[in-house]
């Protein structure tokens, strides 16, 4: 048996009633382990528990594999999808966070300069 889930806000967090209704959505499908979901989903129980977790945002992918497993609507879970990073979204664009690839190759660049 695995460990317990995370405790979740979902009235005052929309990736948490995210998660919240994933694994509600679990437990409708007839209670199915990770271990399960993943052999449906192609995806690693890793993914898919995090996708559960409330802790970071899932793919659209992972998602998807997630809901199509335990045998729901994969149009309703996109669009819910949709709407929660509508809702995490900043609402001013430039606080929107440099991708990490580039941070780190101006890091290095920067690491390899000193190092000269």
């Amino acid at each position: 048996m695995g460990r317990p889930e995370r405790v979740l806000d979902p009235e005052n967090n929309p990736l948490h009633r995210f998660a919240s209704e994933l694994r509600q959505l679990r437990v409708k499908a007839g209670k199915l382990s990770y271990r399960q979901i993943s052999r449906r989903a192609n995806f690693s129980v890793t993914a898919l528990s995090d996708a559960a977790g409330g802790a970071v945002v899932p793919t659209l992918a992972v998602t998807l594999a997630y809901v199509e497993a335990c045998d729901d609507d994969r149009d309703e879970w996109e669009s819910r999808w949709h709407d929660l990073m509508r809702a995490l979204a900043p609402a001013d664009p430039s606080l929107k966070a440099r991708p990490v690839g580039l941070c780190w190759l101006i890091n290095s660049d920067l690491w390899l300069r000193l190092m000269i």
